[in-house]
């Protein structure tokens, strides 16, 4: 849209604002957990791209569209969300489903302002966070966006730190102003950076923006944006592109570059479809459009109907059908704004204004499917109501939950009766049960609840409403907060995205447990409920469990993961797999735990180290923080390093960094550390994995050299110099002499590389999630296990060497197949793995399990070190 110079500003500004409150106010930077088809149809709206035509669906796809499961976009639209969908679950580890914020990125561009999308990616609170632009390319900090993307040369407004947030102080969207970085770096260089392809948003249409030596401007054609595609860019701009996670093919295929530009003329495509192209930018925007739209913002927003009789169908078909400026299209379009601004589901559903004629029809054809005694009593519930079109509003809503006609009737006549015994209880009662009501805030779920307690206790209704009063006031005593989300399901009571507690286990759970998940449980993810068990909860509170030991908070790692005092991440599941008295003696030991005793590894109590670290192979949080500030200091030299230990490490990566430092004291691997760390950087480690590995490798390669030393030593061809000891004396010598040249060292390591490569000995092998310990075992033993990574195959073969050294792996399987009984299965600290141990005559055999992914970790043959 054309933006006079002086006032582009305070168009983005406004233009940031609705990001800034997209989802409710001030909620735009709270992210949504997408994938599939929601994230589809949110990148789609985010770019601004053509939505297909409802008039072309096949049963199937109306089906899937009236589920929320259908994408909006297809042909090239589809293809340039899949590339920015497919750079998202690249960054996030292949993840289908992730943490998605829109941001919106303003551009004032020779007169005209633009709007832009860039999506801010995580795989799970707090963890790192990439940054993908409209192209499917990615940045993995706010700086490296700001450094290099390919915007063309313009001024820029965009959200503070790449967060939607106020401006402190101010009522309005923070924004940074800039130059884009082909404006910063001058014209004539400018002339010389490709600026990318980019799918823009403008304001009377949707247009594509080709821009290319930073220099071609977008041409907008009746609402169409024609594309030029320049030829002529920097020689560095494959790497670039390759670092930043897209294609190159667009630079070596010709087919390529039309694919992109096919999305222009599939825009083009579309004709006259100017009348739904201004619905888009005007919902987007926040305008009125017109009097039948405004009612239908109404229904979408704020009843959300789903029709559950025919009369209404045909009777809303009809309603909608005659509004002029909304064509089924149209429809759609304002449907997929709606959900794309209130961060709502993407569905297609056929509503209109509930006229009194569709009102009367829909009760005669509802009392058609009922009982002529159910026809009495909902007239008499009709009829205390006296509003017809707010009953109907709820009969919509229970089909919604997939509830009959019947079943609803049946609901609403109990509820009528229910209130009727709630009017004969004292005030202190009736006072209880409206603080329940206004809570839940769904009385359908209260009267159905209520009910089918009635039904497993056998109490009359009267006797039904004492009992969950009772138990909503102890619930209510806690003061755990305000969650926003409380219901009562069946018999059960469900708070937030914590798993539902029967109503007759509430006498059981405790005040600080009851508080637990009021302050935690409720907040959590809700895709890992399915990992936590109020019985279990229940039984590890009969051994101390919130009781003894509190409980203080969840973590963001693992399966039902819980702090115990701040002091130890462990789950619930390896809780479980205690044998009680092992659990009640953790619980006391930790409750017993201060600050001080945490403050270093050195100050935690001899028997609890016993018990925790050395018998259940635990690691408290002072162990993984000592051990990456350990690594930290070690490989302060090396900016490479250092970005692997500082980044944001999973707890089985940290534990590892402390067993590394165990091995590393072992062996006085200090004496040679600088050079160590050195040789490791050179060597280009990826995560904390390789690091050690690396590591681990030149460890042990010092080790030989080291006995070698002692053998000359012992067999008078060499000399210990005087006053110095033996062993401090042969590592230094080793060392000296291994890192005065590496070509020997290097040479060893490239020589097991291969031989890992020419006997297959690397691949994670999939077998069914959530198997039990015996299928697993039998699923291991059906498969070929191998290791994970080349390197860490590399240092375990000579670390552990088979004679030969190729049949390493053929012998690890060989005991895994042959141990019969011979294994023992145990549950990680985090709960989402399982370490297998394999033993028979031949050695023994670890394999890791996690989330059906299967590796090798060890194998140490009989009579091997």
């Amino acid at each position: 849209m054309e933006v006079d110079e002086d006032k582009w500003v305070t168009k983005a500004i406004e233009n940031v604002e609705k990001y800034l409150n997209r989802g409710g106010a001030l909620q735009g930077d709270i992210p949504q957990f997408l994938g599939g088809s929601e994230l589809l149809n949110t990148i789609g709206m985010a770019m601004g791209l053509p939505i297909c035509n409802p008039t072309d669906w096949s049963q199937y796809e109306l089906k899937q569209a009236l589920s929320g499961q259908l994408v909006f976009f297809k042909g090239k639209s589809l293809e340039a969300i899949n590339a920015v969908a497919e750079t998202i679950r690249s960054c996030c580890n292949g993840d289908d489903k992730n943490y998605i914020t829109v941001l919106p990125i303003e551009l004032y561009f020779q007169g005209k302002l633009y709007e832009l999308p860039i999506f801010r990616a995580h795989r799970y609170r707090d963890s790192k966070k990439y940054y993908v632009d409209n192209t499917g390319r990615y940045y993995d900090s706010v700086s490296d966006w700001y450094d290099n993307n390919k915007l063309p040369p313009c001024r820029m407004g965009y959200p503070a730190d790449l967060t939607l947030k106020l401006r402190p102080g101010y009522t309005y969207p923070h924004i940074y102003l800039a130059d884009t970085p082909p404006k910063r770096v001058g014209p004539k260089t400018a002339r010389v950076v490709d600026t990318v392809s980019a799918v823009a948003g403008i304001s009377s249409g949707v247009g594509l923006l080709f821009a290319s030596g930073g220099l071609a401007a977008p041409f907008v054609v009746a609402g169409v944006a024609s594309a030029v595609w320049g030829s002529a860019r920097a020689s560095n701009t494959l790497y670039d592109r390759a670092s930043h996670g897209e294609s190159v093919n667009p630079f070596t295929n010709s087919e390529s570059r039309m694919l992109w530009l096919g999305i222009a003329a599939n825009i083009a495509s579309f004709g006259a479809m100017g009348a739904t192209m201004r619905l888009t930018s005007l919902a987007a925007r926040g305008r009125d459009v017109s009097n039948a739209l405004r009612i239908f913002t109404n229904i979408a927003n704020g009843t959300t109907l789903t029709l559950s009789t025919l009369a209404i169908i045909n009777n809303s078909l009809y309603l909608i059908q005659h509004y002029d400026e909304l064509s089924s299209i149209d429809v759609l379009m304002h449907l997929a704004s709606v959900a794309f601004w209130t961060k709502g589901v993407f569905t297609y559903k056929t509503a209109g204004t509930l006229i009194r004629e569709a009102e009367i029809q829909a009760f005669n054809n509802i009392n058609k499917e009922l009982s002529p005694e159910v026809q009495r009593e909902l007239n008499e519930v009709r009829g205390r109501i006296q509003n017809d079109a707010s009953l109907l509003r709820q009969f919509i809503a229970a089909s919604q939950s997939q509830v009959s006609i019947q079943e609803y009737s049946q609901v609403l006549i109990d509820g009528m009766h229910y209130y009727d015994t709630v009017n004969n209880m004292s005030p202190e009662q009736i006072e209880a049960f409206a603080s329940l009501r206004n809570v839940l805030s769904d009385d359908m779920h209260l009267i159905r609840g209520l009910q089918r307690v009635s039904d497993t206790t056998n109490l009359n209704r009267q006797g039904t409403v004492e009992l969950v009063l009772d138990m909503w006031q102890r619930y209510a005593d806690t003061n755990f907060g305000s969650t926003g989300d409380v219901t009562l399901r069946g018999g059960n009571l469900v708070l937030g995205s914590a798993p539902p507690i029967q109503i007759n286990q509430m006498p059981d759970l405790s005040v600080s447990m009851i508080r637990f998940f009021g302050e935690h449980l409720s907040r959590i993810d809700g895709t890992t409920t399915n990992n936590w068990s109020v019985p279990d909860l229940l039984i590890l509170q009969s051994r101390g469990l919130f009781t003894t030991c509190q409980a203080t908070g969840v973590c963001r790692t693992g399966h039902a993961t819980i702090s115990l005092n701040g002091k130890l991440e462990i789950s619930v599941k390896k809780l479980m797999s205690l044998k009680p008295t092992t659990c009640e003696q953790l619980f006391g030991m930790i409750s017993r735990l201060t600050d001080n005793q945490c403050s270093t590894a050195s100050l935690l109590p001899a028997d609890l180290v016993k018990l925790c670290v050395r018998e259940l192979r635990l690691r408290f949080e002072v162990h993984r923080r000592e051990s990456v500030e350990w690594a930290t200091r070690c490989v302060s030299s090396e900016v490479s390093l250092r970005n692997i230990v500082q980044g944001d490490l999973m707890p089985h990566e940290r534990d590892r960094l402390y067993t590394f430092r165990a091995d590393v004291d072992m062996v006085k691997a200090d004496l040679y550390m600088s050079d160590l760390i050195k040789f490791v950087a050179e060597k280009n480690p990826r995560n904390v994995s390789e690091l050690v590995a690396y590591s681990e490798f030149v460890m042990t390669y010092i080790e030989e050299v080291s006995g070698n030393i002692l053998e000359d030593l012992n067999e008078g061809r060499r000399q210990l110099p005087n006053q110095k000891k033996k062993k401090v004396w042969i590592r230094e010598q080793a060392a000296r002499e291994v890192f005065e040249n590496t070509s020997a060292m290097t040479e060893k390591l490239n020589d097991l590389l291969n031989t890992v490569s020419n006997n297959d000995m690397v691949g994670v092998q999939t077998v069914g999630s959530g198997l039990s310990d015996t299928e697993l075992v039998a699923a291991i033993r059906s498969n070929r296990i191998r290791f994970g990574g080349r390197i860490s195959a590399a240092y375990h073969i000579y670390k552990h060497s088979t004679d030969p050294v190729s049949a390493y792996v053929d012998q690890a399987n060989s005991t895994i197949r042959l141990s019969s009984d011979q294994y023992t299965v145990t549950i990680g600290q985090e709960g989402n793995t399982r370490l297998i141990s394999f033993t028979d005559d031949n050695g023994s055999c670890i394999v890791l399990e996690s989330n059906g992914r299967v590796l090798l970790c060890s194998f140490r043959a009989t009579g091997r070190q």
